[in-house]
């Protein structure tokens, strides 16, 4: 298969799975703001954010080195390297994220008491994602190793399919059989864990490694120091993806927080088309830059830009010429693009 046809084919798995992904958490994100409200929702929506920037620390970009040293080895012959690199990586991940999991459950009370200024609710919210991270943080790790090997369906079948699916699923029937409080706290704990042990299992059946390999193994200080790096990277990304979030929960409240997120998470939507080329951009351009092969990644990159814009294009053009109607679907009395709009 060329460059272009492989390209195309893996970029339209994870689109699929990203457009099902990103409608779903679209869905629960408007339930919540119908249900819950925008104060329950900008509640979530800063947990959420502090949850993401802590994630990133627990991986420690251990999510991309290991992707990169996969790619650029050969899956048959070098078999037992390329199991005991994951297991480094699982091994890492595990003791960073239990790290940052423990620093944010203390910390949680001075952020939200004396940085955030917000309700109680909020440190109880942060310290069940808190108790999250690991499980995600391993979910995304084992997801990006499988990526390595350039098989893009079982990252996009956990993260795309599964997790969204049982993160709204979980929430609807948190608030129909238990409580408001629980329907924003309990799906996110249950979506990590049980997408951690199916993408582990995934993953053991990919690479052939065992749980007894986790154990026994030794840190990878050649993979952590070409990681570690790629966190701030990560972190930068993040920071501007939900600093807006944690801004309006600083200098406002959380009612005013949940009144943005809906408006910015339609907007967001237009991401699923880069993370889609971005998947499988990134394992070939490692494995290009490994074989000092630059013609083909001067031409993969062309051809991903190209794409890239003339899909973006029309999409985004929706989004500006019909705001009113691409939020039309949420409450009108949390929707500030309509409320602008219309004014």
């Amino acid at each position: 298969m060329n460059t272009a046809s492989k390209i195309a084919k893996e970029s339209t798995i994870t689109f699929s799975g990203l457009v099902y992904g990103n409608v779903n958490r679209y869905l629960y994100t408007v339930l919540l703001a119908r249900w819950v409200g925008a104060e329950f929702l900008g509640i979530y929506s800063m947990a959420n954010a502090i949850m993401l920037i802590a994630e990133v620390l627990g991986k420690m970009g251990l999510e991309t080195g290991v992707m990169r040293f996969i790619s650029r080895l050969n899956p048959e012959a070098d078999t037992e390297k390329i199991q005991k690199l994951i297991a480094s990586a699982l091994k890492m991940t595990i003791a960073f994220s239990l790290v940052i999991m423990v620093g944010l459950i203390i910390s949680s009370d001075f952020i939200v008491t004396q940085i955030l200024n917000e309700s109680p609710l909020l440190i109880s919210v942060i310290i069940v994602f808190a108790i999250a991270i690991p499980f995600n943080a391993l979910t995304l790790v084992s997801a990006f190793a499988t990526q390595g090997f350039k098989r893009l369906k079982y990252k996009t079948l956990v993260t795309q399919f599964l997790n969204p699916t049982l993160l709204l699923g979980s929430m609807v029937m948190c608030y129909w059989f238990v409580s408001t409080e629980s329907a924003v706290m309990v799906p996110m704990l249950l979506t990590g864990i049980v997408g951690f042990f199916v993408m582990l299992s995934v993953l053991k059946k990919v690479s052939g490694m065992s749980n007894n390999q986790i154990v026994k193994s030794k840190f990878d200080i050649s993979l952590l120091k070409y990681s570690y790096p790629l966190m701030f990277v990560t972190i930068l990304q993040t920071f501007m993806h939900w600093m807006d979030i944690l801004m309006l929960g600083y200098f406002t409240d959380a009612t005013t927080v949940g009144l943005y997120h809906p408006a910015a998470r339609t907007a967001g939507l237009l991401q699923a088309l880069l993370l889609s080329f971005i998947s499988i951009y990134a394992p070939m351009m490692a494995q290009f830059h490994g074989a000092g092969d630059r013609a083909k990644m001067d031409h993969t990159y062309k051809l991903v830009s190209r794409w890239l814009l003339i899909c973006a294009i029309p999409i985004s053009a929706v989004f500006i010429i019909f705001p009113v109607k691409c939020c039309y679907c949420l409450d009108r009395s949390i929707c500030p693009v309509q409320k602008y709009w219309l004014s």
